[in-house]
């Protein structure tokens, strides 16, 4: 059984559920592909997820997001740094993608 984030109701961590599960197939293709931009390629999917996300996580994907939009910026400069800190922001966001839904983001 999901765990149920403080402040929201048990709908709205199942509504969030439904969300990960509708967008892991789509998410594995892209992170499984191997690009150099998935992480990119994945940003709206990421977005539609924060809009769905309890508020105890929604910190998380903010900073997965602004991580992926630099990663943007990044890639073009070739700036190491920022390309590393979107990978660890995505890291993060899976296994909390775990707690919460007990599913992976990625099959």
């Amino acid at each position: 059984m999901p765990l149920v984030a403080a402040g929201c109701g048990g709908d709205s961590v199942s509504a969030y559920c439904d969300e990960v599960q509708a967008r892991q197939k789509h998410l594995s293709e892209v992170v499984a592909g191997g690009k150099k931009d998935a992480l990119i390629t994945a940003l709206p999917d990421f977005r539609a997820l924060a809009a769905k996300a309890p508020e105890d996580i929604g910190d998380s994907w903010t900073t997965l997001i602004d991580a992926v939009a630099a990663l943007q910026k990044a890639v073009a400069s070739g700036d190491q740094a920022q390309i590393t800190s979107a990978a660890t922001a995505f890291a993060d966001i899976q296994q909390q993608v775990r707690d919460v839904c007990h599913t992976p983001l990625t099959l």
